[in-house]
């Protein structure tokens, strides 16, 4: 839905809504684009694209083809927002030409450190190659778009981990969400630290934003 004249809304994607032919996870991903804040992303069974969400009336594009699995992490560059990331579940595809016509994918699937679920994706925003993830509980870097993954879980416990922030006014500074609070790391520090500070031991944080 979209909110307009101090309350009023509409609904402007879903299933049977402008153009959109297929239903999407229970939190379906969604995203304003990173090169134009009118323009959005949505994961569904397959990525669909509308240039201005603003209008009056819209229209969405699907830029994939031929998937049933539903996305649950969409992800744009900040560095170079034709590239997108896509994840449903333990699968990963990335494009690198995403307002193109048509929009080629690539399978990063047999690139992936591990078979769990993909829970996050962070893309760097200023180094166009580094992008950050969290799949069941290690976090990962890679320098190459995904095609090689350093794990940085350090000595994280054996908890779930949901999410993973970059934060811009530091030295490579990570916010990691988790089963069990916050945690963060920077490149001045050779480990994970605990940022629960006033926060509940046991809190379950299913989202990180900075």
């Amino acid at each position: 839905f979209r909110l307009y004249n101090h309350g009023n809304s509409y609904q402007i994607a879903g299933e049977g809504v402008n153009g959109i032919t297929e239903g999407g996870a229970w939190v379906t991903p969604f995203i304003l684009s990173e090169a134009n804040p009118a323009a959005m992303f949505v994961g569904y069974s397959n990525v669909w694209y509308c240039g201005n969400v603003k209008a009056g009336t819209i229209q969405w594009k699907k830029i994939s083809e031929g998937q049933s699995a539903q996305v649950n992490v969409l992800e744009q560059s900040p560095a170079h927002p034709d590239i997108l990331y896509a994840a449903r579940g333990n699968s990963l595809v990335r494009t690198d030409n995403a307002f193109g016509n048509p929009v080629e994918w690539i399978s990063l699937d047999n690139f992936l450190p591990n078979s769990s679920s993909i829970s996050d994706i962070e893309a760097h925003p200023s180094d166009t190659d580094v992008a950050y993830m969290t799949q069941g509980n290690h976090a990962y870097r890679s320098s190459d778009r995904g095609l090689t993954w350093e794990d940085i879980t350090g000595s994280l416990p054996n908890i779930y981990f949901s999410g993973i922030t970059y934060y811009r006014n530091s030295m490579d500074g990570l916010y990691l969400g988790t089963d069990a609070g916050i945690y963060y790391r920077d490149l001045s520090m050779t480990d994970w630290v605990q940022y629960s500070g006033g926060f509940p031991t046991a809190g379950r944080v299913t989202e990180t934003n900075v």
